[in-house]
């Protein structure tokens, strides 16, 4: 009791910002989590590649990642253009007539030891220089991030 006779209050100020913290972090979480919730749904909605399609492996593996810096889509059609303008790339008309490439920006090379034991990686630098393998052209030796592209394009 106060010296009115009043029962002491069970809040003081401190008490006060306390709850009201608590309210806005946890008003916070409910946010971040509804966000979450969408860009899950919406990442997922992309789909993927078929690109490995034999099944589970028995004996060791290898595999080459590639980060594709390309202007198409899975099936190799180019993107439409409020994409390509989204990703200030070149428009469709220009990537036809060859803007753009098939740059690999980033390559990591997996090893998967038969066994399932610890898988190894590390990843290529960009900028190594490379003789390219059955190229046609003047071509024959650039950066390993161009190598894809050139190779492509010598298959064409």
């Amino acid at each position: 009791m106060n010296r009115t006779g009043s029962p002491a209050p069970l809040w003081g100020v401190a008490g006060k910002a306390g709850y009201v913290l608590t309210c806005i972090a946890a008003a916070l979480v409910l946010a971040l989590s509804g966000f979450s919730y969408f860009v899950v749904k919406d990442v997922s909605s992309i789909g993927g590649s078929h690109a490995i399609v034999s099944g589970p492996s028995i004996g060791a593996q290898n595999i080459l990642l590639m980060g594709l810096e390309s202007r198409t889509d899975w099936n190799g059609n180019i993107l439409p253009n409020d994409v390509l303008k989204a990703l200030h790339a070149c428009n469709a008309a220009e990537i036809a007539a060859g803007c753009g490439g098939n740059d690999t920006n980033t390559l990591i090379l997996i090893h998967i030891p038969a066994g399932g034991k610890k898988a190894i990686g590390f990843s290529i630098p960009r900028d190594d220089w490379v003789s390219f393998a059955n190229t046609l052209g003047s071509q024959q030796i650039g950066k390993i991030d161009q190598a894809y592209g050139v190779s492509l394009a010598a298959k064409a």
